[in-house]
C-alpha cells in the first residue's frame, strides 16, 4: 500500500517555491522551436528540458552572477551570464546555431514508452501515473492503460505481448529488481512496491528492448529515481487505512530523503463488505531512503533503499481446500538497495557502474503445511558511452548476476521435510552502437553475450532497430531480437539442467507527432520456443520438466494522446489486438493463454477545473472474453468468460490546511459495479448431473475507494 500512502504526494513535494524564475523559448536560426533542449546553471543541479513548443522554465535559490547553459544534440552549445536576484523574474530566449534540428532528426521508438524523456512521442511523467483513475497510484496499474498490456485482475501484474508477468524485467537506475511486486495470494492482485513519485523517468519497453538489458523475454521496465532535492521539506499523508511521513534534507552537494509508512486494511474491510474471508486484514511498514551526492566536478553517487514487511491471513475458500488445508497465513520481508556512480571521464567517455541487492522472504502456512521461500539476488553492472561525434554513439559494459533460492517445506501431521535450493550465477556483456547516418535514418545494432551457470549454457544473440522519418512530423520504425531467459524458479528448484526459454521479436510502427498531439500504430510478432513444460507443477521429479514447448504472439496497437485540444486537459486512447496461442506448462495442446484477451481498450482523461483548484481524472478499461479451462465441454476445453468493464474516476483538490499546501484526494474504481469475472474454479462434485461445480473468480469488492489527505509542512510553499 505503499504507493497509494505516497499518491499525489510528488505534486506536493515538486512544484518547486524556489524564489528565481528563467524562463525562454529555445530555436533554432530558422526559428524552429527546439524541443528537448537542455538548459541548466552552470555548476548547479539546477535545470529543466524544452517542452514540445521550446519552452523551459527553470527554478533556482542561487542568486549572484550564474552562467545559464543551453546544449541540443547536433548545435553549438550556448552561454549566457545572467545577474540573478531574490524574487527575480528572467525572460531568455535562446538561438541555438547549428545544422540538425531535433524535429529534423529521426528517433527509434519500435517497443518503447518513454517518460521523462521529451524527445519520445508517449511521455508519462510520475503525476500521470498517480492521477490515472484505477491504478490507486500503482505504476503497474498506470502501464496496464498502455498498448501491449493485459488487464489481468487476478493477478495485477505487468503482463505485455502474450508474455507472462516472469518475462517482463524491473531495473531501477539500471540495477535489476528481483520481486518488484508485493506477495501474492490466490485470486487477488499483487501491487508494485515501489511509488511513482520516486521516479523522474519511466521506460516501457515493450518488445525490442536495447541490448543492455536481458533475462527478460517480453519486455522491460526501467525506472530512473529523482535527482537532488531542491528544497528540504516535510509532508504527511492520512487514510482510513494508514499513514506516512516524508522528510527531505537538501545540501549544498547532497540530499537526503526518507519516508515511513504504515498500512492497516482492518478498518477499510469493517466498512466495505469484501467477499474474501479475511483472518488478518492486510498489514505492512514500508520505508524508502534516497541519497544523492556531488563528488569531484561531474561525479555524482546516487543510492537507493526499500524495506517492506507486511502480513496477513485469509480463509481458502472450501471448494480450493485439500486435505483440510482451510487457512492461510503469509509474512513477507523485503528488502532492496542500489548504488550508481555516473561520470564524466576523460574525451567523450562517460561512465555508470553500480550494485544492487534484493533479499526477499516469504513464509506461507496452511494447517498442515508450511513452504518458506528465501531468494537472494545480487547484481554488479559497468557501462561505459562514448559519444564519438554528433551522430555517432557507442555504447558497451558487462554485468554479474548472482541468485542464491531457498524453499523449505514442512508436513505438519507428519513433521515430513524437504529442502530444495540453487545458485544461479550469470555473467553478461554487451556492445551498441547508435549511428544517425542521415537527420532521417538511424540505426542502433547490438549484441549480447550470457554465461548461465546453473545451466552450464551461453548465448549470443543480436539486437538491431532502425528508424526512418517519412516527413516533417513522422517517421517509421522497425526492431528485430532474440531474447532470452531463465526458466521459473518453480522449475529450476526441481531441474537445474532445463535450457534457457527464447523469444525472438519482429515490431514495426508508424508514429505521427505534432502540436502535443500523437497518434502511433506498432505491428509485433514474437516467436516461443524452448517453452518448459510439465505434467504436474511441484512434482520434484526432474524428469517431469523439459523444454519441448513453443508459441507465438501477433497482434496490432493503436495510442491516440491529445494534449493540445483541452487547454487544462489530457487524454489518451490506447488498443491492442492480441493473438497468443502456446503449447507449454500442462497444456496438451496449442491454445490461447487463460490470462489473456484478444482485445484491450483503454481511454484515460484528466481536465484540471481551476475555479475549483481541482483535476478531475475518469478511466475506461475493456478486455474482451478471456479463456479458461471448462471441463465440461469434451470437444472444445476452453470456455470464455464474459467481456470485462470498468469506469474508474477520481478528484484531487487543491488546498491549503494551516496555512500549509494541501491535496485532498479521492477516487472509486468500477463506478458502475460491472460485474467482473476472470475465470473459474471447476471442482469435482459428485452430485452434479455434468460432475463438476463452476466458482467463479470476481474481485474482492465490486469497488475501490480511496480518501487521502495530503500535507507538506512549509507554510511558504505554496497557498491556495
Amino acid at each position: 500500500m505503499k504507493s497509494l500512502v505516497l499518491l499525489l504526494a510528488i505534486f506536493c513535494l515538486y512544484l518547486d517555491a524556489r524564489s528565481q524564475v528563467i524562463q525562454g523559448t529555445v530555436k533554432d536560426s530558422k526559428n524552429i522551436t527546439l524541443p528537448g533542449a537542455n538548459i541548466y546553471i552552470k555548476g548547479s543541479y539546477d535545470g529543466t528540458t524544452a517542452d514540445t513548443d521550446g519552452k523551459y522554465e527553470v527554478k533556482t535559490s542561487l542568486v549572484g552572477k550564474q552562467i545559464l547553459v543551453v546544449t541540443n544534440i547536433g548545435f553549438q552549445n550556448f552561454e549566457t551570464v545572467i545577474e540573478l536576484a531574490k524574487g527575480g523574474i528572467y525572460k531568455i530566449d535562446v538561438t541555438l546555431s547549428g545544422k540538425n534540428t531535433q524535429l529534423n532528426e529521426v528517433v527509434i521508438t519500435a517497443g518503447t514508452f518513454e517518460a521523462g524523456d521529451k524527445k519520445r512521442g508517449i511521455q508519462l511523467q510520475a503525476l500521470d501515473i498517480l492521477t490515472t483513475a484505477n491504478s490507486n497510484g500503482d505504476i503497474f496499474g498506470a502501464l496496464n492503460t498502455l498498448p501491449g498490456a493485459q488487464m489481468v485482475g487476478e493477478e495485477g501484474a505487468l503482463f505485455v505481448r502474450g508474455g507472462e508477468k516472469n518475462e517482463t524485467k524491473t531495473f531501477v537506475d539500471g540495477m535489476l529488481v528481483s520481486n518488484p511486486y508485493t506477495s501474492k495470494v490466490p485470486d487477488l492482485p499483487m501491487r508494485g512496491r515501489f511509488s511513482p513519485s520516486l521516479f523522474s523517468g519511466v521506460s516501457f519497453s515493450s518488445g525490442g528492448y536495447s541490448a543492455e538489458y536481458g533475462q527478460a523475454l517480453s519486455s522491460a521496465l526501467i525506472l530512473q529515481t529523482q535527482g537532488f532535492a531542491t528544497k528540504t521539506l516535510t509532508s504527511l499523508s492520512f487514510m482510513p487505512f494508514g499513514a506516512g511521513i516524508n522528510q527531505i534534507w537538501k545540501g549544498d552537494s547532497a540530499s537526503f530523503s526518507c519516508d515511513l509508512n504504515y498500512h492497516n486494511m482492518s478498518p477499510y474491510f469493517s466498512t466495505i463488505k469484501q467477499n474474501t474471508n479475511w483472518k488478518q486484514s492486510p498489514e505492512g511498514l514500508e520505508s524508502t531512503m534516497m541519497y544523492r551526492k556531488k563528488i569531484g566536478k561531474y561525479g555524482v553517487l546516487k543510492s537507493f533503499g526499500s524495506f517492506s514487511s507486511s502480513r496477513l491471513s485469509l480463509g481458502i475458500p472450501t471448494y480450493l481446500a485439500t486435505d483440510g488445508n482451510i487457512n492461510l497465513t503469509l509474512h513477507n520481508n523485503d528488502f532492496y538497495v542500489n548504488s550508481v556512480y555516473t561520470n564524466q571521464l576523460s574525451g567523450n567517455w562517460s561512465l555508470k557502474t553500480g550494485g544492487s541487492m534484493n533479499y526477499d522472504d516469504e513464509f506461507v502456512s496452511f494447517d498442515h503445511f508450511s513452504a518458506n521461500t528465501f531468494n537472494r539476488v545480487a547484481q554488479f553492472r559497468i557501462t561505459l558511452q562514448n559519444t564519438i561525434s554528433t551522430k555517432l554513439l557507442f555504447k558497451t559494459g558487462g554485468e554479474f548476476n548472482y541468485q542464491y533460492y531457498k524453499q523449505d517445506y514442512l508436513q505438519k501431521d507428519s513433521n515430513f521435510e524437504a529442502k530444495v535450493n540453487f545458485e544461479s550465477p550469470i555473467l553478461s556483456a554487451f556492445a551498441e552502437m547508435e549511428w544517425k547516418i542521415t537527420n532521417n535514418l538511424c540505426t542502433r545494432t547490438g549484441t549480447r553475450f550470457e554465461y548461465a551457470g546453473l545451466l552450464h549454457k551461453s548465448s549470443i544473440v543480436p539486437r538491431i532497430s532502425m528508424a526512418y522519418k517519412t516527413g516533417e512530423f513522422s517517421q517509421v520504425s522497425m526492431a528485430y531480437g532474440i531474447f532470452s531467459e531463465l526458466p521459473k524458479d518453480d522449475y529450476l528448484k526441481f531441474n537445474a539442467h532445463l535450457i534457457s526459454e527464447e523469444a525472438t521479436h519482429y515490431i514495426i510502427n508508424y508514429q505521427y507527432t505534432k502540436n502535443k498531439r500523437l497518434i502511433r500504430v506498432e505491428g509485433f510478432s514474437k516467436e516461443y520456443k524452448n517453452l518448459v513444460r510439465y505434467q504436474t507443477l511441484n512434482d520434484p521429479n526432474p524428469a517431469n520438466y523439459n523444454n519441448g514447448g513453443h508459441g507465438y504472439a501477433r497482434g496490432i496497437e493503436l495510442f491516440l494522446r491529445d494534449q493540445k485540444t483541452l487547454r487544462y486537459g489530457d487524454y489518451w486512447v490506447s488498443y491492442t489486438f492480441l493473438d497468443t496461442k502456446k503449447l507449454y506448462q500442462d497444456a496438451t495442446t496449442m491454445e490461447t493463454p487463460y490470462l489473456f484477451s484478444k482485445h484491450s481498450l483503454s481511454v484515460v482523461g484528466k481536465y484540471f477545473v481551476s475555479i475549483l483548484h481541482t483535476q478531475f481524472g475518469l478511466t475506461y478499461q475493456y478486455a474482451s472474453a478471456r479463456p479458461y479451462y471448462n471441463p465440461y465441454d469434451d470437444q472444445n476445453s476452453q470456455g470464455f468468460t464474459k467481456d470485462y468493464h470498468n469506469v474508474s474516476m477520481n478528484a484531487s483538490y487543491l488546498t491549503s490546511l494551516f496555512k500549509c499546501f494541501t491535496i485532498v484526494h479521492f477516487s472509486v474504481s468500477n463506478v458502475f459495479g460491472f460485474d467482473q469475472v476472470f475465470g473459474y474454479h471447476f471442482v469435482e462434485q459428485p452430485g452434479s448431473s455434468k460432475g463438476y461445480i463452476a466458482y467463479p473468480i470476481k474481485p474482492s469488492a465490486k469497488r475501490f475507494f480511496v480518501l487521502a489527505v495530503f500535507v507538506t509542512l512549509d507554510k511558504n510553499y505554496i497557498q491556495y
